[in-house]
């Protein structure tokens, strides 16, 4: 694999924004895309730093884009950024053009976790026909699904989330239950897959979510093993979103 790491505008967010892009030997004219999104702490580095997502990816004939999404849980803040379009059109857009990659939805896939696992969904299910692949790890799947009332939380990460989110986000573009709905209606669903650990502090989440979608008729695969909110749950599990996707061959 050959690694860019570029900076670039965001007319989205208003900022110069850093992204690690690894391309095959071969080219990337007319390949497949995987974005991999990161979590609320992290930035456009850390799955170079923290898994072996350049030797798991080498098999694939796939551009990897790993772009840096702030704090926004890629979506378009009621008061604040437009992380949802930075990422979900904008560098979409600049990475068809400055590498010739596919523009069919077949050939687009996002994954993410933590936040991340919430803004690979937000994206494919805002975006119909856009993503044919979503998979989340770990995600904070229900947080555009409930209130946010949440006293564990401290007071400054609370007014953050009001600032993204609203007090109750339900029904809005934040909620992935009403754009799984929303998208479905369409006739464009994209495969979903999501995983989490039994130990992690997200799992009930997790479980809320896979059984709202049942109740819904959603089509989704769900994986459950043990493994809490970490890296070696999230570097373990990677081989096993590209197989689902297959872009790389199965085990």
């Amino acid at each position: 694999m050959i690694e860019f790491q570029t900076t670039y505008y965001s007319s989205a967010v208003g900022l110069q924004l850093g992204a690690r892009i690894l391309v095959p030997e071969s080219g990337p004219s007319g390949k497949a895309t995987l974005y991999l999104l990161h979590g609320l702490s992290d930035d456009h580095s850390i799955w170079h730093r923290r898994s072996s997502v350049e030797r798991y990816v080498e098999p694939c004939d796939a551009v990897i884009v790993m772009p840096y999404g702030g704090r926004g849980f890629y979506t378009n803040a009621d008061h604040g950024s437009k992380w949802g379009d930075a990422i979900g059109s904008e560098l979409l857009a600049k990475v068809e053009d400055w590498f010739g990659v596919s523009t069919s939805y077949e050939h687009r896939y996002i994954a993410g976790l933590s936040m991340g696992g919430y803004g690979a969904f937000r994206l494919a299910l805002s975006n119909p026909g856009v993503y044919g692949h979503a998979a989340s790890m770990s995600g904070a799947l229900m947080i555009g699904s409930q209130s946010l009332n949440n006293p564990l939380r401290s007071a400054e990460y609370d007014d953050e989330l009001r600032r993204i989110f609203t007090d109750n986000p339900v029904g809005t573009n934040h909620d992935l239950l009403h754009l799984a709905a929303q998208c479905a209606s369409t006739g464009q669903l994209p495969n979903l897959w999501m995983d989490c650990g039994a130990s992690d502090f997200l799992f009930d989440d997790n479980q809320t979510f896979f059984a709202r979608l049942l109740e819904m008729n959603m089509p989704i695969r769900y994986e459950v093993s043990e493994g809490g909110h970490d890296w070696q749950y999230w570097n373990r599990l990677l081989p096993d979103v590209l197989r689902w996707m297959r872009l790389t061959p199965a085990a």
